[in-house]
């Protein structure tokens, strides 16, 4: 295998990961966010926002923009 080969595998497979995270704290933000609208509020808000919405809005853009410039490289 060629480095260039091995090294579009790697970003591949970094990217993989990037998205299972996403996936991992987009269905985590969607939970808490359930959860308190059924249930009433467990969280405070400002808590709710900083530690489950902004992270889960942040990798979902991390991951879309590296799925987007591995598609350009490639």
């Amino acid at each position: 295998m060629t480095s260039q080969k091995v090294a579009m595998h790697a970003d591949e497979v970094e990217v993989d990961a990037w998205g299972q995270a996403a996936f991992v704290v987009m269905s985590l933000a969607a939970l808490v966010f359930l959860v308190q609208r059924l249930f009433g509020p467990v969280f405070e808000i400002a808590f709710e926002i900083c530690v489950f919405y902004i992270p889960a809005v942040a990798i979902a853009l991390l991951y879309l923009y590296f799925r987007t410039r591995l598609s350009v490289k490639s």
